[in-house]
């Protein structure tokens, strides 16, 4: 902006000069040769004074461009930043969600896990039970073959007598 206000100051400048040149040529003829060298010499010097304007206007537009184009990538960097945010959240919500099932999982296999113990110490005592049948049968079956040779020994004498 004072890249631009300077340029309009300067454009001013210039008016004011070619009025005064204006000025300076309605006068007399003696005063006209001064002035024509006076008026040659400013001349040179609006000269380079538009020079210089148009490398300042250029200066400018130039220093516009590199804003706006600034401007535009910083406009893309928030967009990114946003993008990456409402990533993040996403990620953290199912993060939250993962560990809520988790936690759920972990206590239907802690009761599941009970269950087994349950079930495992009814085996083992079901086991228990077998081998103690198994052993009750066992000491009955040895009975009653003694009742059995006994009862055979009895039949076998009452033949004997009989």
């Amino acid at each position: 902006m004072n890249e631009a206000q300077k340029s309009r100051e300067e454009e001013e400048k210039l008016q004011r000069m070619q009025k005064e040149m204006v000025a300076w040529t309605s006068r007399s003829p003696e005063a006209c040769a001064t002035q024509a060298g006076e008026q040659k010499e400013m001349l040179q010097k609006l000269e380079v004074s538009r020079s210089l304007i148009g490398v300042l206007q250029k200066e400018v537009h130039g220093q516009e461009d590199r804003i706006e184009g600034l401007q535009e990538e910083l406009e893309d960097w928030q967009q990114n930043c946003i993008r990456a945010e409402h990533l993040a959240q996403e990620l953290w919500d199912k993060l939250l969600e993962s560990h809520t099932q988790a936690e759920e999982v972990g206590k239907v296999i802690s009761e599941e896990m009970e269950k087994v113990r349950t079930y495992m110490a009814n085996y083992e005592a079901l086991q228990d039970q077998k081998l103690s049948l198994e052993k009750e049968v066992e000491a009955l079956n040895k009975e009653s073959d003694g009742l059995q040779a006994q009862l055979q020994r009895v039949v076998t004498e009452m033949d004997q007598l009989g």
